[in-house]
């Protein structure tokens, strides 16, 4: 096909889109730049050549006008699920749809698989019945530590390559003029595309026009870079996202993130943060505000997590501070409380007005969704190690599937509970035991009914002789006696006959019922910003490494360093000094890291991608002694906004290291000029 627009033509090849040659056309004829090519409007003439035939006469040939009207609001279909599979694959093929389809259930398969796996402390008793029924093959394979290699598995290159070829295409992305297959794709196959192009398609259609640009010059800036080209931004003249400069306090730190959402937080502006009497400005102390702020949201006395550090402390210890939650941050549960449509300010008003533990969890909440998805929108490193069995309670709320009112239709695992908290479910399964002997004696067909009642009655521990009505259990949720798992439960005591029911009652208020609240004030403060729904094309692991520490270890070998890491002003890769700091670097523990990160970057994480999706890269330049001093005498310093750190020539490893410690240990909270 050839396209025509004015005097220029060029011939269009089947895998290139219209859109995509019209920038090609712009970006390399003069004479369209200078005539302010994206403000006028064109003819777009263009014909079709069959094979060896003659070519159509002016009359055959079809001209259009450019416009958008059409396509405007393509971008609100954006789930496209279907019952038929051949309605979300048909532009695959037909064979194609029965494999897409096909994968699509060994997938689903796999992970019900790994949820309802038994797990390593529960594989060395075979008293359960389900454990029994589970095949070894399957259990070899349904490893979770294995999850991210098993996922490999099912991506599509070709798909996944063709997903990224039209989403390279700023114009057909702004103007939602992705084919529909594209969205039926990240829907309901996203088992098929890579963690990266995904991420890539929710930053392109979720986060609106200017951000979607945004997106797509810092992805031409960092090719660029790559390429050892010169990125011109004239190149590109679709605008700047507007920012929205706001001075706040350190010593109030989450009252202030209260009003700062509550002033700016669903405008289209990025925010960046400054504090009072700091002379820093830019990106660092903005990414050290949302690691702050997530720091604060992980107090002990907010009182909204599962804690396991809870009741650890006797009179002679230190009160701590933060939870300890290992395994990632999950809603303590409280009971049932309608979330109430709040603003901000009433929010944040109720936060610090003493309101109920319930009505304070719930603000808290819609408050942690409405800054989660400011920071994801505005392109920030959080700090908040969410537990993946929060996000798929996320995930089952987004798609109404969430257990309502009592949670009696919640259908919970052992998998779950183990992955949430191994010594709680532990204590849960030491019930289970009774359980599975109550139900072996009830499926004995050579005992009479008084037989069994006697058996059961007399059944104990095997190593402590304790019976389920020794341990005084009572319809309580353990750790607040304050719910009740069914009416007048603080009344009720958990005997042999009913301990089943105790257990069952247990988890779904642990994983469903009590903290369905909480996650619906979440998704409430979320969709402030775009939907959550939006989320489900990411798995909850997924989304864990997006908001929070990564559970995979981080590359920060020398020989990655070296390569991610650009030098100037005296250094070069043979220089004593960088090749000192790259074997500190390689040196630090998981906590050195984050400070190093914190100091120099103001965010105590590296983005998804490691060193090198770092924006702009870490830099190390050449920092200069005067006379008498030397530079041993000298302290090393950063520029956070720029990535870059000022390195003094020290003269041995040892100095370096004592240095770096301590401009780490003196400056890491402040930003003051050198």
């Amino acid at each position: 096909m050839m396209l025509k627009v004015g005097s220029s033509k060029r011939v269009v090849d089947a895998s290139e889109s219209i859109f995509g040659v019209l920038h090609k056309m712009y970006q390399s004829d003069p004479s369209l730049r200078e005539a302010d090519f994206w403000s006028t409007t064109y003819e777009l003439e263009f014909y079709v050549e069959f094979g060896d035939g003659p070519r159509p006469t002016d009359d055959q040939q079809c001209t259009q006008r450019l416009g958008h009207a059409e396509n405007k609001d393509r971008v609100s279909d954006m789930d496209g699920r279907n019952q038929d599979p051949s309605d979300n694959f048909g532009e695959l093929g037909d064979e194609s749809v029965g494999v897409v389809t096909l994968l699509g259930a060994l997938y689903r398969m796999y992970w019900q698989a790994c949820m309802h796996m038994p797990f390593a402390w529960k594989a060395s008793s075979k008293s359960s019945e389900d454990m029994a029924a589970q095949p070894d093959v399957l259990a070899s394979w349904c490893k979770r530590e294995d999850t991210e290699a098993v996922n490999k598995l099912f991506i599509n290159s070709n798909l996944d390559s063709k997903l990224r070829q039209q989403l390279g295409v700023p114009l057909v992305v702004v103007c939602s003029a992705l084919p529909q297959w594209c969205y039926n794709l990240t829907r309901n196959g996203l088992h098929l595309l890579s963690f990266d192009t995904r991420l890539m398609y929710l930053r392109a259609t979720s986060f609106g026009y200017t951000r979607s640009i945004s997106y797509w010059q810092d992805l031409s800036r960092r090719e660029a870079r790559r390429n050892r080209r010169v990125y011109s931004e004239a190149q590109i003249p679709l605008g700047r996202i507007q920012r929205q400069k706001v001075r706040i306090s350190r010593t109030r730190m989450l009252e202030s993130a209260f009003k700062v959402l509550e002033m700016y937080g669903s405008a289209k502006t990025v925010l960046e943060i400054e504090y009072f009497d700091e002379a820093g400005i830019g990106n660092g102390p903005t990414l050290e505000f949302y690691s702050l702020v997530s720091r604060c949201l992980q107090e002990r006395a907010l009182g909204i997590w599962r804690d396991g550090s809870q009741g650890s402390e006797t009179a002679t210890t230190e009160p701590v501070q933060y939870v300890d939650a290992p395994l990632g941050l999950f809603p303590r549960a409280c009971g049932a409380t309608k979330a109430p449509k709040q603003s901000n300010k009433q929010m944040r008003d109720s936060h610090y007005e003493a309101a109920s533990p319930s009505d304070r969890s719930v603000n808290l909440f819609q408050f942690i969704g409405h800054f989660v998805a400011k920071g994801l929108v505005d392109n920030r490193i959080l700090d908040l190690p969410l537990h993946e069995e929060f996000w798929a309670a996320v995930h089952r709320h987004s798609k109404a599937t969430v257990a309502k009112a009592n949670g009696s239709s919640a259908c919970w695992t052992w998998g779950q509970l183990e992955s949430l908290d191994p010594q709680f479910a532990d204590s849960l399964w030491y019930l289970q035991q009774f359980v599975d002997a109550k139900n072996k004696i009830y499926a004995r067909k050579d005992f009479t009914m008084e037989q069994q009642q006697r058996k059961v009655s007399g059944i104990r521990d095997s190593k402590t002789q304790a019976r389920v009505e020794d341990l005084a259990l009572d319809f309580t949720l353990p750790g607040n006696p304050t719910i009740e798992l069914r009416p007048g439960g603080a009344d009720i005591p958990v005997t042999i006959n009913n301990v089943h029911t105790y257990i069952d009652l247990v988890a779904q208020w642990t994983l469903y019922t009590g903290v369905c609240t909480q996650v619906a004030a979440f998704c409430e403060g979320f969709n402030r910003i775009f939907p959550v729904s939006n989320l489900s094309i990411f798995t909850p692991a997924e989304l864990c490494k997006i908001f929070g520490p990564s559970k995979s270890s981080e590359d920060w070998t020398a020989t990655t360093i070296s390569s991610t890491i650009e030098l100037g002003d005296g250094y070069s890769l043979t220089s004593p000094p960088v090749r000192m700091m790259i074997d500190l670097l390689e040196s630090f523990s998981v906590a050195e890291r984050r400070e190093f990160l914190l100091f120099s970057t103001g965010s105590p994480r590296l983005p998804i991608g490691g060193f090198q999706a770092l924006s702009p890269p870490l830099k190390l330049v050449l920092k200069n002694s005067e006379s008498p001093l030397i530079p041993d005498d000298y302290l090393p310093s950063v520029m956070t906004c720029s990535n870059l750190i000022k390195l003094p020539a020290y003269s041995s490893f040892e100095i370096l290291k004592k240095r770096w410690n301590q401009a780490v240990s003196e400056g890491c909270h402040s930003f003051h000029l050198s």
